[in-house]
């Protein structure tokens, strides 16, 4: 009787532990999905650095534009195809 009891409860507690620890490692919060999250944070921090850099870089091209009045110029004419009034205008065309 005494072993039947022991056998129970040992059979009881092996349950548990390996619910425990099948819990503990697969579960909603286990170490599976923490290990996932934490390179799922490390890509979104790289992410943030290479945004930052770009950031500073843009920043970098307005305070530029802002203070050389011929880096307007050029934008002007390079990439909004402006000209000054009594500028020539030569067409060019890609005609192959």
């Amino acid at each position: 009787m005494i072993n039947l009891n022991r056998s129970v409860i040992y059979f009881a507690f092996t349950i548990e532990l390996v619910c425990f620890v099948g819990l503990f490692m697969f579960g909603p919060n286990g170490i599976a999905k923490i290990s996932t999250m934490q390179q799922q944070n490390k890509q979104i921090e790289k992410e943030i650095n290479e945004l930052k850099i770009e950031l500073m870089q843009t920043e970098k091209q307005i305070d530029d534009w802002y203070q050389n009045s011929f880096l307007k110029e050029k934008i002007a004419r390079e990439e909004l195809q402006m000209a000054r009034d009594g500028d020539e205008i030569y067409l060019v065309s890609n005609h192959d």
